[in-house]
């Protein structure tokens, strides 16, 4: 259970820098365009990363903690454990994600794998997080 919460916690720190990059991006280029509309645009990178929270944090952190403890009989480094581990989860994922939407055929597959531009630098940071809080003080 402790592993959970250290994936969930690395996934909600990736979510928020990531969140936190855009908006001031965002903010500085509407701010040079049309500086009525830099707060609603620094917002909304927020707005989009708790629903990406809501989708795919809570269920994506839950299934690769599970493949990690299903990893934990193979003679692998902790950090490509980790690597199967959250790659198999995004799948997962955005997998369950189509699975309500099948009735229009492969449209809904390729449109869910379509958010995988966004998962997946979420994924990669929060693999990043993960190694930099927890890993490497364990050794």
């Amino acid at each position: 259970m402790r592993e959970y919460f250290k994936i969930l916690s690395s996934i909600v720190i990736s979510l928020i820098c990531l969140a936190l990059v855009i908006s001031l991006i965002s903010a500085l280029y509407f701010i040079s365009i049309e500086p009525k509309y830099a707060i609603k645009a620094s917002a909304f990178p927020f707005i989009f990363a708790s629903a990406g929270f809501l989708m795919f944090g809570i269920s994506g952190s839950l299934i690769w903690g599970l493949f990690f403890h299903m990893f934990n009989s193979f003679s692998i480094s902790v950090m490509r454990k980790h690597l199967l581990s959250s790659t198999l989860s995004t799948l997962i994922c955005v997998s369950l994600f189509a699975l309500p939407q099948l009735d229009r055929g492969f449209a809904a597959v390729t449109d869910a794998y379509g958010l995988l531009i966004y998962v997946a630098p979420v994924v990669f940071l929060s693999l990043y997080i993960h190694r930099r809080l927890y890993v490497n003080n364990k050794t």
